[in-house]
């Protein structure tokens, strides 16, 4: 009795915690040097959008070319906001000058353009019920 309940549970259990894959489709990387570095916000923490050591997740790719078709795995149903830079140094930060602008391409999802500072995470907001596929240009 206790095996069928523990199987009937975790059924259930595999049922309710849905995982699905996002593809990220990066069409102007400017080189393959170095990788691109995905960060992934979740809307349960907004306010960290775009901080650094408040991610969701963070994924690494080695840079391909001039384009580049990332899989990320395994993200449970929800709403997120990717903010990505291509690391062509290697150096595993986003290298930006004197008044804070980054030196190497960075892009947001739903490719929002930063005016005068970062976006929010609405404007970047990706709803995640199924595989799905996302494009984001680099801004170099």
């Amino acid at each position: 009795m206790k095996l069928l309940f523990s199987i009937l549970s975790l059924f259930l259990f595999s049922l309710y915690a849905q995982a699905y894959n996002l593809i990220l489709m990066i069409p102007n990387i400017k080189n393959a040097k170095g990788g691109v570095h995905v960060a992934i916000f979740s809307s349960k923490n907004k306010k960290s959008f775009t901080k650094t050591g408040e991610e969701f997740r963070v994924v690494d790719f080695k840079a391909e070319g001039s384009s580049g078709k990332y899989i990320i795995k395994d993200l449970p149903d929800g709403e997120y906001a990717l903010a990505i830079y291509h690391d062509e140094n290697g150096d595993k930060k986003c290298n930006t000058n004197f008044v804070g602008i980054p030196k190497e391409g960075y892009g947001f999802s739903n490719n929002v353009k930063p005016k005068m500072s970062a976006p929010k995470f609405d404007e970047c907001r990706v709803d995640l019920r199924k595989d799905a596929s996302i494009e984001i240009r680099l801004n170099y």
